[in-house]
């Protein structure tokens, strides 16, 4: 008897800690496609795991520090370089932390604001729309008032980040996809 009133205490501490992890990995943007190594090793956390852990499992607050042991914000490496997400999709998927970090478009400064207008996913999103609608000759109201309102623009591969203001539609979509502006 004794020995299956072990299994079952040690299995549900177990189920516990597996439960534990995967709601902390859901505060973090690609804290689900980057896994239990973000936070935790075999023996205790990470870096970024204790300083997580120290922020009160905040992100908000976390975003905009140094990523342990890089020159980068914990944001620049985990795909929110704006310090804008919330719960959900991150901007740019990412599958290992880019200890290269990203850069805000918003004059490069990670500082949590609602300065960013679009994400990246968005803006990709709308440039596909709109290059294909343009290309087809005929327009959609609704999405050229859209697009014509995006001022913050990314290409998808998260390696950098083109700020093109705000321009056109037209003038925007296949230069912000290739990170170039005119």
């Amino acid at each position: 008897m004794i020995p299956t009133v072990q299994i079952a205490v040690v299995a549900a501490v177990m189920a516990q800690t597996v439960s534990a992890y995967s709601s902390y990995m859901a505060l973090i943007p690609n804290g689900d496609s980057i896994g239990k190594t973000l936070g935790h090793t075999d023996t205790g956390y990470t870096d970024f795991g204790q300083l997580f852990s120290d922020d009160g499992t905040k992100w908000a607050t976390v975003c905009t520090k140094t990523w342990p042991g890089g020159s980068v914000t914990c944001g620049e490496a985990l795909g929110d370089p704006c310090c804008t997400w919330t719960k959900g999709d991150p901007d740019f998927a990412l599958t290992e932390p880019n200890t290269d970090g990203t850069k805000c478009a918003s004059g490069g400064s990670t500082a949590a604001s609602g300065a960013a207008t679009s994400t990246a996913a968005s803006t990709a999103s709308s440039a596909a729309t709109t290059t294909s609608t343009a290309s087809s000759g005929t327009t959609d109201a609704s999405q050229e008032t859209a697009a014509s309102n995006t001022t913050t623009s990314a290409i998808g591969d998260s390696s950098e980040y083109c700020d093109c203001g705000n321009v056109t539609a037209v003038s925007i979509e296949l230069p912000a996809l290739f990170g170039v502006c005119f």
